[in-house]
């Protein structure tokens, strides 16, 4: 917000209050320009005390690399998160073998995917391939979710994808 909008309030309330003052229109003998440089002046020394700075020129490149990213998003859900931001890197690959894990009771299971609608990570616990705990934020709004209690988390020890033999 700082670096992207900040600049681009700055140059547009400047911008208007330096037309006022160029134009100078008023009604009969009261000038705008009356009204409005007191409140330019509050605001100059308030909310626009702060110079631009050269960094703030590059504000509309970051501001469309913002809007890329949300518009991203839009193709692919959360697509800052798995594929850009260092932290959900980080995350991923701690969840790739997690000491806690999601069970699913099968024959308490009824297919109503209320479990799927209220997780936020997409870790789909109903999926047919399995949970995904790369994408488990563990917040348990699929167990919650679920009227049927079908889900619990059990504290497992991960096994090894490859086991080594002796030669």
């Amino acid at each position: 917000m700082a670096t992207a909008v900040y600049p681009g309030l700055n140059f547009g309330i400047t911008a208007v209050f330096a037309w006022i003052y160029n134009t100078d229109p008023g009604w009969g003998q009261v000038r705008v320009t009356q009204v409005s440089e007191p409140i330019y002046e509050v605001l100059r020394n308030s909310v626009l005390a702060i110079e631009l700075q050269p960094q703030y020129q590059w504000s509309l490149l970051i501001g469309l690399l913002f809007l890329a990213a949300i518009a991203l998003n839009l193709w692919r859900a959360r697509f800052w998160c798995r594929y850009i931001c260092p932290l959900g890197a980080l995350l991923g690959l701690a969840g790739k073998n997690p000491l806690l894990r999601l069970r699913k009771n099968e024959s308490r299971c009824n297919d109503c995917k209320l479990c799927v609608a209220d997780c936020p990570g997409g870790a789909d616990p109903h999926s047919t391939r399995g949970w995904k705990p790369s994408e488990c934020f563990y917040c348990w709004n699929c167990k919650s979710a679920c009227p049927h209690e079908a889900l619990l988390f059990k504290f497992d020890i991960p096994k090894k994808s490859h086991e080594k033999t002796a030669a």
